[in-house]
Order: structure tokens, then C-alpha cells, then sequence
């Protein structure tokens, strides 16, 4: 649990302290609410990850296959039949009682990795082609559900199949050692899921300090075609993200309009309407 407090309390230290210094030097409330928003959304995980790791014992003992009426649970929750809490529990246990198993030696094998892999692939694609779940694993603006609120069975099976292919090459990881990089990224995956919505706040933030303002399809503003990543991806990367603010700025002062310091902050409130923050 030190492994797992530590960051933690030193992600909230460190951005309740931003946050009081913005407030004191007159940040407007609207941006501090979205941006205290974004930055703890992602601890909602720490409840069933608590909750998985106080149930390793007994999971040591049935895994893999309590595995299955987790499976089942999640079914119910897609069918109408489901409580929250239960369904976020049960949805990510099927995962966390594969990786017990496969800690413990009862999962190993080719077999069962290109069981996993090929029976987690096939279920993602009936759900799709035929039971009109979303394709995307994590919300999308413009979807009318999300296969993370709740957790659906096609979560269940992109875990699934994640596992399988994780089982089918760990024979040739194992022959080899570990590079360093690898290593250290492993004992910072906690670090690394607390200030990941963090980064995207810098990114928001920082590209719109670039265009003086002006919203990045698909960054800014929801993704509405593949169109929307031209004006990023053609031409020079100086051309398109250093020179444009300096065109707009003069273009703005030209007609009386002065570029307005918190372009910035509306932006990252934009977006915060953008982003699917449901996370469970």
C-alpha cells in the first residue's frame, strides 16, 4: 500500500499547491473548477484497485476461474440488470484475477493465450458488428454510450484478449533481460495513470498558447472527420504550429481585437465539455 500512497499523496500535495497559488493570482473559477475536474477524475480507480488488492487472498485460491461469474455480472449490467459499484468491481476483476492466475502459474501455456486472444478478439467483433456497442474502448464524443460507463463485456474482452497476447509472447520476453527503461517505467506505472490527465491539461493548454486562441480541431473541439487533422499533419510543423499565433495576433490587432490572455483557460474549459470524463 506504500507503493501506492506515496504518489498519490504527492500528486495531491503538489496540485492543491498550484491550484492555491492560481486562485491567489486571480485565475478565474470556472477554469479551476475544470481544471480540478480533469486532474482528479483519474483517482476513481483507486476504489476498486483498493478493493481487488484486498481480495488477492481468496482470489490466489479460485482464479482463473472466478473469472467467469465476473464475466457474467458485467452481462447483466449491459442487459439493464446491474448496480454501479458491482459492475465497475466485477468488470475489472476479470483482468486482475487473470493476472493472479498467471502470477501463480495456473495460466500459462500457448493454448490458453491464443484462447484468450482469439476468443477476446471474436466477442469484441460481434459486439460491434451486431450488438452495437461502441469500437472505441474509451469514451468518444458523439457516441450515444461508453464502454467505460459502466464497464461493458466489450471491455471484458479487449482485457481478455490484452492477456492472451501478453501470454503468447511472454516465452520471448523471458529470454530476455529487462532493459533498464523498461524497468523503471514499471515501478512508475502508478505515477504515470495519476498524471496522465495532467499532461493532457499541459498539452490543451500549451497548443492553445501557440495559436493565440485558436481551437485545434479534434484537441479543442470534438473530432468530427479525419479532415479535422490536416491543417496539424500537412506542411512544415514550424509553418503550422509556430507561425499561425504570430499571423493571427497581427491579424487581430489589425481589426482593433487585442488577443485576449485567457484564450488559454477558455480552451482547456472547452475542451473539458470535449473530453469523456466517464471513467468508471
Amino acid at each position: 500500500m506504500a507503493r501506492l500512497a506515496v504518489p498519490v499523496a504527492g500528486f495531491g500535495a503538489l496540485w492543491t499547491l498550484v491550484l492555491l497559488v492560481a486562485a491567489a493570482a486571480g485565475v478565474p473559477g470556472v477554469t479551476l473548477d475544470t481544471v480540478g475536474t480533469l486532474v482528479v477524475s483519474p483517482l476513481w480507480f483507486l476504489l476498486p484497485f483498493v478493493a481487488l488488492l484486498s481480495l488477492t487472498g481468496p482470489l490466489r485460491r479460485l482464479a482463473p476461474a472466478a473469472a467467469v461469474p465476473a464475466v457474467a455480472v458485467v452481462g447483466l449490467a449491459d442487459a439493464g440488470f446491474g448496480a454501479l459499484p458491482l459492475t465497475v468491481l466485477a468488470a475489472w476483476s476479470v483482468p486482475y484475477t487473470l493476472g493472479v492466475a498467471l502470477a501463480t502459474g495456473r495460466l500459462s501455456g500457448r493454448r490458453a493465450g491464443i484462447a484468450l486472444l482469439a476468443g477476446g478478439a471474436l466477442a469484441m467483433a460481434v459486439l460491434v458488428r451486431w450488438l452495437d456497442y461502441p469500437a472505441s474502448a474509451v469514451g468518444v464524443p458523439g457516441e450515444g454510450r461508453s464502454n467505460l460507463s459502466p464497464p461493458s463485456l466489450f471491455t471484458v474482452a479487449l482485457a481478455a484478449a490484452q492477456v492472451g497476447a501478453a501470454l503468447l509472447v511472454r516465452p520471448w520476453l523471458d529470454r530476455r533481460p529487462t532493459p533498464a527503461a523498461v524497468a523503471l517505467l514499471n515501478r512508475a506505472a502508478m505515477p504515470v495513470y495519476l498524471w496522465h490527465q495532467s499532461a493532457l491539461i499541459a498539452v490543451v493548454a500549451g497548443m492553445a498558447w501557440l495559436t493565440a486562441g485558436a481551437p485545434v480541431p479534434g484537441l479543442h473541439t470534438a473530432p468530427t472527420a479525419w479532415a479535422g487533422w490536416a491543417p496539424g499533419c500537412s506542411g512544415s510543423p514550424c509553418s503550422q504550429r509556430f507561425w499561425p499565433p504570430r499571423a493571427r495576433s497581427s491579424r487581430s490587432l489589425a481589426a482593433g481585437r487585442t488577443p485576449r490572455a485567457d484564450r488559454p483557460a477558455r480552451c482547456v474549459r472547452r475542451v473539458s465539455g470535449v473530453y469523456d470524463e466517464r471513467r468508471f
